[in-house]
Parts: C-alpha cells; sequence; structure tokens
C-alpha cells in the first residue's frame, strides 16, 4: 500500500500543481502557447515526465549502499552470479513495472484530451523514447553506483544521491521544460 500511496501521491501532486501553475500563466499572459507548448502539450509534458523519472530512477535510494553498511554485499561475492547484473537487472525490473504505467497514463491523456499530436503517436518517437528510456536508466543507474560505492569509505551517501537527483531534475527538464531555458544554455543542455 505505501507504494502504491506514494507514487499515486508524486502523480498526482506533479500534475495538479502543474495544471494550476501553467493555467494561471497562460490565463494571466492571455497566450496560446509558451515556449513551443500549448497548455495541454504543457500538462502531457508534466504526466511524462513523472513517469520518466519513475522508470529512469525507480523508487530506490541506497540500493547499493545499503548492502554495504548492512553486510549484504558478501551473499553476492558467494553466488554464482554478478553483482552488477542482479542490481542492473532489478533496476530494468522496476522501470519496467513503471512503464506499463507510463503507457496507461499515455493513452488514458489522449482519450481525455483528443489525439490532434501525430508525432506523440508515430511509431518512431515510440520505439526511440522506449530506446532513450533504457540508456537513461542504465546511465543513471551508473552514476548512482558509482555515488554509492563512496559508501566504502564514507558513513552516509544519500546527500549525495540528493544532489544527483537534484542536478538531473533541474538540468533535465522534470522542473521546468528545457525550451524555457535561455539560449546559451541550451547548448550545453542538449
Amino acid at each position: 500500500i505505501d507504494f502504491w500511496v506514494s507514487f499515486f501521491n508524486l502523480c498526482l501532486a506533479q500534475i495538479v500543481m502543474s495544471w494550476f501553475l501553467w493555467k494561471s500563466i497562460f490565463d494571466y499572459s492571455q497566450i496560446t502557447s509558451m515556449g513551443g507548448f500549448s497548455f495541454d502539450e504543457l500538462i502531457l509534458y508534466y504526466l511524462l515526465a513523472v513517469f520518466c523519472h519513475k522508470i529512469v530512477q525507480g523508487p530506490q535510494l541506497g540500493f547499493i549502499s545499503m548492502d554495504i553498511f548492512e553486510g549484504g554485499l558478501n551473499k553476492y561475492l558467494l553466488y554464482p552470479r554478478s553483482f552488477f547484473l542482479h542490481k542492473v537487472l532489478a533496476h530494468y525490473a522496476t522501470a519496467t513495472f513503471y512503464g506499463f504505467f507510463f503507457l496507461f497514463a499515455y493513452g488514458l491523456f489522449f482519450l481525455c484530451y483528443g489525439f490532434s499530436h501525430s508525432l506523440f503517436f508515430s511509431p518512431l518517437f515510440f520505439i526511440l523514447g522506449l530506446l532513450v528510456l533504457a540508456g537513461a536508466s542504465y546511465l543513471y543507474f551508473a552514476m548512482a553506483s558509482c555515488l554509492e560505492m563512496v559508501a566504502f569509505w564514507a558513513d552516509y551517501t544519500w546527500s549525495l544521491l540528493v544532489l544527483l537527483r537534484f542536478i538531473i531534475y533541474f538540468l533535465g527538464g522534470f522542473l521546468i521544460p528545457l525550451s524555457f531555458y535561455p539560449e546559451w544554455s541550451k547548448v550545453w543542455l542538449e
């Protein structure tokens, strides 16, 4: 129950806050698009951002450091399988689980708002999106693993992981779409 409550609270909070924020900005400014996004597209952006965030990062903080702290790393030394392969497969299992919810929310949004954006429904867009999410998930796992290995020398790695997540949120477009950033920064971010 804890998993479902935290997952739906995150999704609901993100969608409700973005809806009210962008609705007030669009109403106050009397504009129909901002940064290349209409209001409906921005809501879709934030809906997909929540799911992409969950697919890429998963729910875990401390997935390696806790094994180091608690001595659970020893059991992987005895098993005939690779420690990192086990952790990567567990990470992708979680990503696949969230991927099903991603597809459900993606379809539900367009049933409610219509299918006017053909780019979002092209098969090439969909396949490339899945490949990008799989690559980003592995990249996040690799970066987080490197930070979690600090647990061999330091007592706490939680703050390093929170810092990594904040940097990814800010520079990855989770908080604000990248099209809203200044032109000089887009060269570095894209």
